[in-house]
C-alpha cells in the first residue's frame, strides 16, 4: 500500500484522460464537444474532490525525526556538510 489509496489514483488518472479527451474534442471534434464533456465531467466530479477531501481528513503525517532529517539535509547542503546530516538521519532513535 502506498501514500494513498489505490481508488483515488484510478480516479484521478480518469480525470486526466477525462481532461485530454475533453481537450482534442474541442479541436478535432467541435460538433461532439457538449457530449464528450457530459461524459468526462463524471470522473472529473469523482476524483479530484474526493482526493482533496482524502488529503484534508487523512493527509500526510510526517514523524519529528523526519522534519529534523529534512532540516539537516538543507542545513548540510548549504554548508557542504552532507556527510554528517546522513550520518544523523541514519542514526537509531
Amino acid at each position: 500500500m502506498g501514500f494513498s489509496p489505490r481508488i483515488l489514483g484510478v480516479l484521478l488518472i480518469a480525470a486526466g484522460c477525462g481532461y485530454l479527451a475533453e481537450s482534442l474534442t474541442s479541436l478535432l471534434l467541435p460538433s461532439c464537444e457538449h457530449v464528450v464533456g457530459r461524459i468526462t465531467d463524471i470522473p472529473l466530479t469523482l476524483g479530484e474532490p474526493a482526493t482533496i477531501l482524502w488529503l484534508l481528513i487523512r493527509g500526510a503525517k510526517v514523524g519529528s525525526r523526519t522534519i529534523e532529517c529534512i532540516e539537516l539535509r538543507a542545513l548540510a547542503s548549504l554548508t557542504g556538510d552532507e556527510h554528517v546530516a546522513e550520518a544523523e538521519c541514519h542514526r537509531p532513535g
